[in-house]
């Protein structure tokens, strides 16, 4: 059996497909090929359980390169406009996932909740169960080269400021904070998306500021020898649940209730949930470049104390630092 499935972005959304990858191989064992963007070649690139990857293009000829591979199955776990049309021309069999698009547009406009914390790889898992395969509760994986140490040491905290848009990025205060009321070693990370706040940061003598200074890989494996993740609702925090790392997630203008939240499956839940409880939250799906408010209270309104006093605890906790 030769099967697609198509993941087209972001870095979180292909981490969170992983499961899905791990047990259509081993519970169907077979030919398993992934459609994605060339950006995030360094998720997916040494999957074990993946026989071929294929890289979107907008040109008629990566249509002609899938039609020739026959595929017995398509999965998207998309489901856009522009994966639907993708799908169909493929001609092949198709299952797509239940993005639950009226549930949350209830949830943004009524805040109304009808969906119920169900995790997107919950949702996943049941768009595929008519194939017999069942969620192993292994959680995500990532697999990754073997390469040589970072200047990321044990005991080393990444504290991500970036994020796809403002409502979900760490003020720039907290982390000044951070560095100023503590003496524990962050390493401040984010892409080019925050370049512009990397000289107002001041730090500690013993962080170091990797803000737009890493690629995807070098990121990943930053993270996989730090001991604890700080940071908002991004693809950052997936990676760093698949790497097993403790986290704390300050929560901006989305919330767990979209089913974004880490997931470790049937292993320990090492997160720490951070959100304020406002009537205007949530207020998107995947984050705003400003607040409609004009106040940014969900970020805003966050105590560093708050978060001071999570990383003691973290930190004094050694079944969290088994790692």
């Amino acid at each position: 059996m030769k099967i697609l499935i198509i993941r087209l972005s972001s870095m979180g959304d292909i981490v969170m497909t992983s499961p899905i990858i791990r047990c259509l191989k081993t519970q169907l064992n077979c030919e398993l090929h992934f459609l994605t963007k060339q950006e995030y070649l360094p998720l997916i690139q040494f999957n074990i359980h993946l026989t071929k990857i294929h890289f979107f293009s907008k040109k008629d000829y990566i249509i002609s390169v899938l039609q020739k591979e026959s595929f017995d199955l398509t999965i998207d776990l998309h489901n856009t406009i522009q994966s639907r049309a993708l799908s169909k021309r493929l001609n092949s069999p198709l299952i797509q996932t239940d993005k639950m698009p009226i549930r949350k547009w209830i949830m943004l406009g009524l805040k109304l909740n009808l969906l119920n914390k169900s995790h997107v790889i919950d949702r996943h898992f049941q768009c595929i169960e008519q194939l017999g395969v069942l969620n192993d509760g292994l959680g995500m994986d990532i697999f990754i080269k073997n390469r040589a140490p970072t200047t990321v040491q044990k005991k080393m905290i990444i504290l991500n400021v970036g994020g796809s848009s403002a409502t979900k990025r760490i003020p720039l205060r907290i982390v000044n904070e951070l560095n100023d009321m503590t003496e524990y070693p962050f390493d401040v990370i984010g892409g080019e998306d925050v370049r512009n706040i990397r000289d107002k940061i001041i730090l500690n003598n013993n962080s170091i500021n990797s803000i737009a200074n890493r690629n995807l890989t070098a990121t990943i494996n930053a993270i996989k020898l730090s001991t604890l993740v700080i940071t908002g609702d991004t693809g950052i925090m997936h990676i760093a649940t698949a790497l097993d790392k403790p986290i704390i997630l300050i929560w901006g203008s989305t919330s767990d209730d979209f089913g974004f939240y880490p997931y470790y499956g049937d292993k320990e839940d090492k997160s720490i949930h951070i959100q304020k409880k406002l009537k205007c939250r949530p207020c998107s799906k995947y984050g705003r470049e400003s607040c409609p408010k004009k106040h940014m209270k969900c970020l805003n309104d966050v105590s560093t104390e708050e978060i001071i006093a999570h990383i003691d605890k973290l930190f004094s906790s050694r079944t969290k630092f088994s790692k």
